[in-house]
C-alpha cells in the first residue's frame, strides 16, 4: 500500500510543480510547494488515512510541505478542512478526500476555485463535472467498477445476489450502477448507517438466504 501512496506523491508533486510554475510564477523559487491533505486520521477509516499518512510522508522532498487535516470520513469535517486548507493554509492542491461522502462535499466547493483536488481512491466520475474540472481521479470510477463487477457475476453464472451497503456516497453510487447492470436478480438486500456497533448481527440475516453470492459496496464493513 505504501508504495502506491509514493507513486502517487510523485505524480502530485510534478503537477504540483507544474501548476504553481504557471499560476504563480513569482512564488516558486521563495516558497515551498504547500500540498494539503484531507484523510481519516481518525474514525472509522482511521487505519486507511494511516496507510495514506506514512506514505506521503515516506516521500518527502526538501521543496514540498503536506499540511494535513482530518475529515473522519465525514463530509463536515472535510468542508473545515477543505475551506482551512485553502483560505488559511492557502494551498493550491489537495490530496483527497479519500471516503465518497466528503468528495461529494468538497466537489462543488472546487468549482472556480484555483484549486486542484486529487482523489486517491476510487470515486464517482460525476464529481469530475461537478467540480469544474478540478476534482481528478486516481482509480477507475465507482460506475465503471459497479458495471465491471455485474459483469463479472453474471458471466460466473451468479444468477442470485445478495447486496450489503451501507448509507453513504460511495455504497450508494455503487450500489446504483450496480442494480442498473446485473441481469440476475438481488434476492436480499441489508443497509448499514454506520454508527452500528454490532455488525455481525446484522449479517446473520443473510443466514440460509436464497443467494449464490454476495456483493458488498463498501470496505467501511470490514473496518467495522
Amino acid at each position: 500500500m505504501k508504495n502506491i501512496w509514493l507513486w502517487l506523491v510523485v505524480v502530485i508533486v510534478l503537477f504540483g510543480g507544474y501548476f504553481v510554475f504557471f499560476s504563480k510564477p513569482q512564488d516558486v523559487t521563495a516558497e515551498k510547494i504547500r500540498i494539503g491533505v484531507i484523510a481519516p486520521l481518525t474514525g472509522i477509516a482511521a487505519d486507511y488515512g494511516a496507510e495514506m499518512k506514512a506514505g506521503i510522508e515516506a516521500a518527502g522532498g526538501t521543496n514540498v510541505e503536506y499540511i494535513f487535516e482530518d475529515d473522519k470520513c465525514d463530509p463536515k469535517e472535510a468542508v473545515t478542512a477543505y475551506k482551512k486548507l485553502v483560505d488559511f493554509d492557502k494551498v493550491s492542491l489537495i490530496i483527497g478526500p479519500a471516503c465518497g461522502s466528503p468528495q461529494e462535499a468538497i466537489a462543488p466547493l472546487l468549482k472556480g476555485a484555483e484549486v486542484i483536488a486529487v482523489v486517491p481512491s476510487a470515486a464517482s466520475g460525476a464529481l469530475y463535472a461537478i467540480s469544474g474540472e478540478n476534482m481528478y481521479d486516481m482509480q477507475y470510477t465507482l460506475e465503471t467498477e459497479a458495471a465491471f463487477l455485474a459483469g463479472q457475476l453474471t458471466e460466473l453464472g451468479y444468477k442470485k445476489v445478495a447486496l450489503v451497503t451501507y448509507q453513504n456516497a460511495f455504497s450508494k453510487v455503487l450500489a446504483d450502477k450496480f442494480k442498473a447492470k446485473y441481469t440476475g436478480q438481488i434476492t436480499k438486500e441489508i443497509s448499514f448507517t454506520g454508527t452500528e456497533t454490532d455488525i455481525s448481527s446484522g449479517l446473520l440475516k443473510l443466514k440460509g438466504g436464497d443467494f449464490d453470492a454476495i456483493f458488498s459496496t463498501d470496505i467501511s464493513f470490514f473496518f467495522g
